[in-house]
């Protein structure tokens, strides 16, 4: 029986320093590769989004609401239309819409700069909320759109009322709490009032209108940061 010898040699110990050099090429061009591409993939990952709505969740009827967007940055300065709309309905199961309610805002974006804009919409009563916010240049080039079920979001009406509460750490915040809602000595005997809704909240709102789900602002943190705007807002 003919053996066959086969030319082919397993990698491993017998690599020449040829076969290392070309190995340690190739890992360094990869590496490149990979050094020059996650800037751009940082930059696909900011989007057009809705930061929060309301003030910790809450919001009033027949109050403005605060909405936050977070609008990615741009090569070059734009005005830009921002679209609320908001829809509603009365079967949360079904979730078919029998109210839609519009709002805009004009914004002005500097080049290379995201932007975190606020915005007041009105919210009205109903079993299912949905709220979609659209970005367009004042030329009508479409920047984003994005959606948020409000679902989680809690209405204050015939009764409940709100204390929010500025703190800057844990510690602080868990005292205030806890004195605001059972006494300054907090025994495990006191009862909070069924109808007292407690929320924190760490940085000032530029408008008055932001705290407006608010019957009562306790401020429990140093405001001296705070700018002429944020001041007036909370006076």
């Amino acid at each position: 029986m003919a053996v066959r010898r086969s030319n082919a040699r397993v990698c491993g110990s017998g690599w020449n320093g040829r076969g290392w050099a070309g190995l340690l090429t190739w890992k360094t061009c990869l590496f490149c590769l990979l050094m020059l591409a996650l800037p751009g993939l940082g930059r696909a990952q900011d989007s057009l989004r809705i930061e929060r709505v309301g003030l910790g969740d809450y919001y009033s009827f027949g109050e403005p609401t605060a909405v936050r967007v977070h609008i990615p940055a741009a090569s070059h300065a734009q005005s830009i239309e921002l679209k609320f709309i908001l829809r509603s309905g009365n079967n949360s199961a079904r979730r078919e819409t029998s109210r839609e309610d519009r709002f805009s805002e004009h914004v002005e974006a500097a080049a290379g700069q995201p932007l975190d804009v606020e915005a007041p919409i009105l919210i009205p009563q109903a079993a299912w909320l949905e709220l979609e916010v659209t970005a367009a240049t004042s030329g009508g080039q479409a920047i984003g759109d994005t959606r948020r079920d409000l679902k989680d979001l809690k209405p204050l009406f015939n009764g409940p009322y709100l204390v929010a509460i500025y703190c800057t750490d844990d510690a602080t915040c868990r005292s205030v709490q806890s004195q605001v809602a059972f006494g300054e000595n907090g025994t495990a005997s006191s009862q909070m009032k069924p109808e007292l809704r407690l929320n924190t909240f760490r940085d000032a709102r530029a408008e008055w209108w932001e705290y407006a789900p608010a019957r009562t602002l306790v401020l429990a943190g140093p405001i001296s940061g705070f700018s002429s705007g944020e001041r007036e807002a909370l006076e």
